[in-house]
Formats: C-alpha cells, structure tokens, sequence
C-alpha cells in the first residue's frame, strides 16, 4: 500500500469532514486558514487512518487553543482584515461586556496554557489592534458609532484577560519559592531580557497616607514592553486582581462591585494592565493611557485606593519614588535587606536625596551604595580626628 493510494483513499479524513468545515466557518475561520490546516495534514508522514484521526484530533485542540502555535499559523495565513480578525477571536472566546462593564467568556475557545508572554501571537495581535485603531484614542473610537465603537471596549477589556493568561503561564512552567524567582526563570529559559524602568506609580495605590512604595514593576520584553507584570517589594509575589476575583458556579467572574471587600479591591486596584502600543510611541498613549472605560469594580477601586504623584511630576509634584530602578533585582534586594521599622527613615533620605538631585531615580541599590560610601567615609574621617587628637 503505498501513501499516495492511502492519501486518496483517505482523502476526507484528511481534509475536514464538511461539519467540520461548517464548525471552523463558524468559528469565523475562512478558506485561506482552513486550507492552512490541510495543509498541514498532507505534510504529516501518516500510514494509517488511525494516525490521520489521531492527529486530526490533536490539531483540533490546538486550533481551540489560542496562541497554540497551529491557531498562530491559521491567524497569520487568514484573509480576513484586522478588524474580522479582531472580531474572530473574540467570537471564539465567547466575550461580552456585562452589566458591570466586565468582559466576561463563555466561548469554546481558551487561551493556550503554553501561551508565554513574549510569544507571536500576542505581537501579532498588537499589530492587529495597532493598525486598526490608529487614527485616534481607544477612548474616543469607544465613544463613537458602529463596529469599532463596541470593539474598542471589548479590546479594551481583553487585556486584563491576557494578564491573566501571563501570570497563569509563569507560576505554572517554571520553578522558584516566590512568583519573581519564577519570572526570573521564566527570563533565564528564554534568554530574554525585562525591563524595569517604566514608573510604578499608579500600582502603589494606598489609603491613609503615603508611606513608601510596596511593589515595584517588570516588563516583558525590555524591547516590546507588551506584558507586564506588579510584585510585592517584599514577598516577591504578584499583585493581582486574579488572586481575588471570584468565579460563579455558572463559569462567570463576580463582577459586582459590593460583593468585594477592601483587601479586595486593592489587588484589583493595583493590578497589572497588558500594553498594546509601542515603546516610546503615539500608539501607546492612544491604546494604553487613554482608554475606554474600566469595569465597574476596578472604578470603584481606583476611586477607593488613590495613587500618590510622582516627585517628578511637574505640575503636581508628591512623594511618590520607585523603589526598583536601573538596578533591577539589585534594587530589590537592597530594599528587602532594610528592616521594617527602618524603612520609612530610609526612604524618607532617598526621597530627599533624589529631590536635591533635581534628576531621575537610578535605584534604591546605588543609593544604598552611596550611603554605605558615605558612612564609611565619616568613620574614617572620625577616626582621623581622633589619632590626630
């Protein structure tokens, strides 16, 4: 028997049986992508037509599997626009905005578990979203009529969704005794490289007063900056919305406001935001800072746990610092080396360092060098005086 005579005696098996077909159209897949995924079947070494259904059946799962490399695959080779694509996806993951504004999904399609932050689908789905929404804010196509008016919101809403597909997929693949550790594996496996220099200000939200910050910020990759992800200065855990939201017998997130409390409503108020725009670019202001409206619960979050301005800031100045800076995981350490009744003394002359500076934070672990130099040299000079004496 030989595979040319099995391929044709086989040939439906092959291709898609037509509910299948029906099925992928539905799922707003169109021919271009489907004969993608034919494709692919002709180019497995298959001798019998239990490997055909075996890998048939695998390919479907990657298909559901958004940002599974096969689902990549079809999404590139598709001819559809960026915005049918946009509106394919969603539709596959069941999104509708609820009556609390969340984005909720019930669709037969799920995110990848082995979707990494840095992977192409995400890049190219920034693509998509960039070129699509290119003229004016997110805010302002949210505002507006049509198509885009409702997808704006929807895309809008999608990125909490991604964060949550992103934490997921570093906790779950990689080792470590704190969810940093496991980053910093996660960084370490891929050779990639994380950027620490975007401001953490508006996720060290607090009540009371302002003391000094908790969390510092990591993003991924320090070229896209597309994912990023807010850690506990001490813990070395995430700060995140998804570790208490609360999910409905229905499959559903909670998305009533009043049903959380407000330890609840911190992690949701300083919560990580996925980044669709571009590095230092117009794109990123348009898609990223001026948005649409958030879910109901983190309004009233943000509301309820108010951020402190940057010291920078230079039409209302505060006493707002980060903590991690330049010197990456060296900050860190530094700070988690300062004893708690000590570190709102020390943070209070780092802040009056960097103030007298009139420059930019280069990290808590140069001016903790700084410091340590400087006592060093005090002593020495003392010790000086007094063999002089």
């Amino acid at each position: 028997m030989t595979f040319s005579w099995l391929l044709d005696k086989y040939r439906g098996s092959i291709q898609f049986s037509d509910k299948e077909v029906q099925l992928l159209s539905k799922d707003g897949w169109d021919q271009a992508s489907q004969r993608k995924a034919a494709q692919y079947l002709y180019q497995q070494k298959l001798t019998s037509l239990e490997q055909i259904e075996k890998q048939k059946a695998h390919m479907w799962h990657q298909i559901h599997a958004i940002g599974s490399e096969f689902y990549t695959q079809m999404y590139q080779a598709s001819q559809k626009g960026p915005v049918q694509r946009l509106q394919m996806l969603l539709g596959q993951l069941g999104a509708e905005i609820d009556q609390h504004h969340f984005l909720q999904m019930q669709g037969t399609y799920h995110f990848d578990p082995q979707l990494a932050p840095h992977a192409t689908f995400l890049v190219l789905l920034c693509q998509d979203i960039q070129q699509v929404f290119k003229s004016q804010t997110l805010a302002d196509y949210a505002q507006g009529e049509g198509e885009l008016a409702l997808l704006a919101q929807q895309i809008h809403l999608l990125r909490y969704w991604i964060d949550r597909q992103n934490i997921n997929y570093i906790r779950e693949n990689f080792p470590g005794g704190n969810d940093y550790q496991k980053l910093l594996n996660y960084q370490t496996y891929y050779g990639l490289a994380l950027d620490y220099q975007t401001d953490a200000t508006y996720h060290n939200r607090y009540q009371g007063r302002f003391i000094y910050p908790n969390n510092f910020k990591v993003q991924v990759t320090a070229k896209s900056k597309h994912a990023e992800f807010i850690i506990d200065l001490v813990r070395g855990d995430f700060v995140t919305q998804w570790d208490v939201l609360k999910k409905l017998d229905n499959g559903l997130i909670d998305s009533q406001p009043d049903h959380y409390g407000q330890y609840e409503l911190s992690m949701v108020a300083n919560t990580e935001s996925f980044n669709f725009g571009q590095v230092h670019h117009k794109s990123h202001w348009r898609l990223d800072i001026e948005h649409p409206s958030d879910a109901q619960l983190r309004q009233k979050a943000t509301q309820q746990w108010p951020y402190e301005p940057d010291v920078f800031d230079k039409q209302q100045p505060g006493q707002y610092l980060d903590i991690v800076k330049k010197g990456g995981p060296r900050d860190v350490y530094a700070w988690q080396e300062i004893p708690l009744p000590q570190r709102q003394e020390v943070y209070h002359n780092y802040l009056a360092n960097y103030q007298n500076s009139r420059r930019r934070s280069l990290g808590f672990a140069k001016f903790a060098e700084q410091q340590k130099i400087a006592v060093a040299k005090a002593e020495a000079a003392k010790k000086k005086e007094e063999h002089d004496e």
